[in-house]
C-alpha cells in the first residue's frame, strides 16, 4: 500500500470505480477535484478501508490457533528470510511508513524472531488516524485567497475555505436530485463560471452581467451581483441572509456559514434559481426592463 503520491492513492482500480459513481451521482465534470468529491460525500479513500480489513486479518490471525494463525506465521517467516513480495512484507512496510512501531524499520524487524513480530497488535482507529494524517500533505495551502489564488488548484482552495463541513449536511438532507446536483456542482467547481476559465487572463473573467467589475465566482453570484437581487429578495430566501451572516467581514467565513446552514433545501433552491437565471441571461440576453432596473440598483449602491 503506497500513499506517497496522489496517483498511488486515487488511481487504483477500485478507487476509480468509486469516483466514477460519485461523479454520476453529483453530475460533476470528469476533471472535478477528486479530493473535494470524497470530502463532500463524507468518504475516505478506499485505501483506508483496505487497511482496516488487513489489520483485522492480522489481529485475528494472532488471536486464533487454527489455519489462519499458522499461515500468518509462515508468511512472517518468509518476510524474515528476505522476501519483499509476501503478504507480511507488504503489510509491515505499510506499518513502518505509518510509524506504528516506534524505533523499528524493515531491517530491524527482520532481525526479530517470528514470535516477536507476531506479538505486535495494532489499533485500527490509531492506524486510520495516522493514514489520514499522511493525506494532509495533499491539502491546499489555506493561506491562499480563494478569489485571487493561482488557477491551478483554485477549486480545492475554494472548497476548503467556503464549502467544507465535517457534518456533510447536504448529503443528509432531503433535497430533490436535480437541485442537489446543481448545488454539488456549484460547490465543487464543476460550473461554467468565468472564474474557472483558466485559459483567459483574470481581466477577462469579470462578470459581464453587472458593472461591479468583479470576477464572476460563487461569492459574486450569491452576495454581490445585482442581477440576482430579485432572487435574494424573495421571501423564502430572505431567512438565509440573516444579519449575522451578512455582517461577517471575512468573506471566507461568510460563505462557509451560509452554505453550512441547516436549511439545505432552501440553499439548494436558491442556487438552482441563480444558476438557471444566469444560464438564461447568457443564452438570450438581459431583457430591457431588467437592464434598466439593474442599472438603477447599481447606481443606488
Amino acid at each position: 500500500m503506497k500513499f506517497d503520491s496522489e496517483n498511488n492513492i486515487l488511481d487504483t482500480p477500485p478507487q476509480k470505480v468509486m469516483l466514477f459513481v460519485l461523479r454520476l451521482i453529483s453530475g460533476c465534470f470528469s476533471k472535478v477535484s477528486r479530493w473535494n468529491l470524497l470530502k463532500e460525500f463524507g468518504l475516505l479513500p478506499i485505501q483506508v478501508h483496505i487497511l482496516k480489513c488487513i489489520v483485522k486479518v492480522w489481529n485475528k490471525g494472532l488471536e486464533s490457533t487454527g489455519p489462519l494463525h499458522k499461515t500468518l506465521k509462515a508468511d512472517v517467516d518468509l518476510f524474515r528470510r528476505g522476501s519483499n513480495t509476501c503478504w507480511a512484507a507488504r503489510f509491515l512496510q505499510c506499518i513502518v511508513k505509518l510509524d506504528a512501531i516506534p524505533g523499528q524499520n524493515m531491517s530491524s524487524l527482520r532481525e526479530l524472531t517470528v514470535e516477536q513480530i507476531c506479538s505486535y497488535k495494532f489499533n485500527i482507529k490509531c492506524l486510520t488516524h495516522k493514514l489520514e494524517d499522511k493525506y494532509k500533505v495533499f491539502e491546499p495551502d489555506m493561506h491562499n485567497c480563494p478569489r485571487s489564488c493561482a488557477s491551478r488548484g483554485a477549486a480545492r482552495v475554494k472548497y476548503n475555505a467556503w464549502f467544507r463541513s465535517e457534518e456533510n449536511k447536504l448529503i443528509k438532507a432531503f433535497v430533490p436530485l436535480c437541485m442537489a446536483q446543481i448545488l454539488l456542482r456549484f460547490k465543487l467547481g464543476s460550473t461554467y463560471l468565468k472564474c474557472y476559465l483558466h485559459n483567459l487572463p483574470r481581466s477577462d473573467r469579470i462578470c459581464t452581467l453587472c458593472r461591479l467589475n468583479e470576477i464572476e465566482d460563487e461569492f459574486h453570484l450569491v452576495f454581490q451581483c445585482p442581477r440576482y437581487r430579485h432572487i435574494r429578495d424573495m421571501e423564502k430566501f430572505k431567512v438565509l441572509f440573516s444579519s449575522s451572516i451578512l455582517s461577517e467581514v471575512n468573506y471566507n467565513h461568510r460563505m462557509n456559514r451560509f452554505f453550512n446552514q441547516d436549511n439545505q433545501y432552501q440553499i439548494a433552491n436558491l442556487i438552482f434559481y441563480i444558476v438557471r437565471q444566469r444560464n438564461y441571461y447568457n443564452r438570450f440576453g438581459v431583457p430591457r426592463e431588467v437592464e434598466v432596473d439593474m442599472l438603477d440598483a447599481t447606481d443606488s449602491e
